[in-house]
């Protein structure tokens, strides 16, 4: 499995840094980088991630909100605006995939995480964001599988627009790591051999753990359990086995 890229970057879940330090930590940091304040307005920014965003200096970034940014990233505006709410209000990291275009409209995957930076006393004085790009042909099958259903949530405008929360953590549900590959699948109305296919358990396996999801979602069917499930914006949030180029390259075959 494709281990999530971001864990070779620096900062905890919750980063704490002095003010003074911030350019030069975000400078020395091996990956895009940026660092803004709780309104989303960035502070600073290294040369990788002003390059992300179409900008030519790293100091370009600086006053500017992702409103203000040339590249096409730009029309996500939204979306990266109400991440940084959730951010802010819940002192959580998220961790993302963004599947966007660049500058010149060409096909782009980032992995990036979103930390919130806690001040002395305890409050979140602004975010950290960092991230790779993880473009590749694995990733490519694996946006056109996600792009095949567009469902709508009550979570649509932190969720929609090509960016997908990642792991369990985001889940707000009792659920194990299993459970949740077997619903993102189930969700994508997909039957219980290919399931075990892509997993590499039994068909019935598959059925077992879709009757536990129906007890914990409170529901009789199938139906039922799609219908429940993408409301609560779980249709948006992807197991980290996804990452794993081999299913990808299954994806979209079966």
């Amino acid at each position: 499995m494709l281990k999530s890229p971001i864990s070779h970057c620096p900062g905890p879940d919750h980063a704490h840094a002095v003010p003074e330090n911030l350019p030069r930590l975000v400078n020395c940091m091996p990956c895009y980088a940026a660092y803004k304040r709780p309104d989303s307005v960035f502070v600073c920014g290294n040369l990788a991630y002003a390059r992300v965003v179409g900008l030519a200096r790293a100091e370009d970034v600086i006053g500017r909100t992702a409103y203000d940014m040339p590249a096409r990233s730009a029309e996500c505006a939204p979306l990266s605006h109400a991440q940084d709410v959730k951010v802010v209000a819940a002192a959580k990291t998220l961790d993302l995939l963004g599947l966007h275009p660049d500058a010149s409209g060409a096909f782009k995957a980032y992995w990036y995480r979103k930390t919130p930076v806690l001040t002395s006393t305890g409050e979140v004085g602004g975010i950290l964001t960092s991230g790779f790009d993880l473009t590749s042909a694995a990733m490519f099958e694996l946006a056109r599988f996600l792009f095949k259903i567009p469902i709508k949530t009550e979570g649509k405008l932190l969720l929609d627009n090509g960016s997908y929360l990642v792991g369990l953590s985001h889940a707000q549900l009792p659920i194990t790591r299993r459970e949740h590959e077997v619903l993102f699948f189930l969700l994508r109305r997909k039957r219980a051999q290919t399931i075990a296919d892509m997993l590499g358990i039994t068909p019935r396996t598959v059925y077992k753990y879709a009757s536990v999801l129906r007890d914990k979602f409170a529901v009789r069917t199938s139906a039922e359990l799609r219908d429940v499930a993408s409301e609560r914006g779980l249709v948006h949030i992807l197991p980290p086995r996804l990452f794993d180029p081999r299913i990808c390259a299954d994806l979209n075959r079966r």
